[in-house]
């Protein structure tokens, strides 16, 4: 549904929906088996398809995104 709303990719929507429930980013890097790096690289990318500029902006926008 990320993907749909917003454009994400799958790696971004599963990574930013993992930061939604309040996890943090490395943390959401190592259960997705992926580098921090990595990580950050979807996060930055997320916020240029979602327009956000801050974490908790983004979890904002995908929480109440998704009760629509």
């Amino acid at each position: 549904m990320l993907e749909q709303l917003h454009g994400l990719t799958r790696c971004e929507a599963l990574l930013a929906s993992l930061l939604a429930q309040g996890m943090p980013l490395h943390d959401a890097a190592a259960i997705r088996g992926i580098s921090y790096e990595t990580a950050r690289c979807q996060l930055k990318s997320a916020f240029g398809k979602t327009g956000c500029c801050r974490q908790p902006e983004l979890v904002a926008l995908l929480v109440n995104g998704c009760r629509r």
